[in-house]
């Protein structure tokens, strides 16, 4: 079974490697894309660049491009970066342990040989193509139309006073 992160990790990695895109993904619109937090998709490029599957780019136009081809990675490659080793027992096994034990090693060693034998294409094929947001919004329906000022009911100058009141100049 795949852990979450590594489920994560092979989303991020294949819309980045995505045809679609042809340039530098950020982590916000992978956050975007995938309903996750912006953290959470930087806490998993981090490892995918520790790795050496991914680069950043900073500035205007930045984000994270690929930095090996595609087409010569398999699954694993991907899937161990987030592939955590299980925690061994310090106490003297017994051998009932030490079966089960050796049972997990070759359960994993057939899952290795598994995700291996696929390439990282194939997850990319079948990928959803990027959603392109865009910076302008509309703002137009959010407000309520103003109400009509009334009309001013003083004069609008000293001089304006006599025919505000009615009175007539002399």
């Amino acid at each position: 079974m795949l852990s979450s992160r590594a489920i994560q990790g092979l989303k991020i990695f294949a819309l980045i490697a995505s045809p679609q895109t042809g340039q530098a993904v950020s982590s916000k619109q992978l956050s975007l894309q995938l309903c996750l937090s912006v953290s959470y998709i930087e806490n998993l490029l981090k490892t995918l660049k520790q790795n050496h599957l991914v680069v950043a780019n900073r500035g205007p136009g930045g984000g994270y491009l690929l930095h090996k081809p595609v087409d010569k990675l398999s699954v694993w490659d991907v899937v161990r970066c987030f592939d955590t080793e299980e925690e061994t027992c310090r106490e003297r096994p017994t051998p009932e342990f030490a079966s089960c034990l050796e049972m997990g090693h070759a359960l994993e060693r057939i899952k290795q040989d598994f995700l291996r034998q696929h390439a990282v294409t194939e997850i990319v094929k079948k990928s959803p193509p990027m959603v392109q947001q865009h910076a302008v919004r509309q703002t137009s329906g959010l407000f309520k139309p103003l109400a009509k000022q009334p009309l001013p009911k003083a004069p609008n100058s000293v001089f304006d006073l006599p025919n505000f009141t009615g009175l007539m100049a002399a």
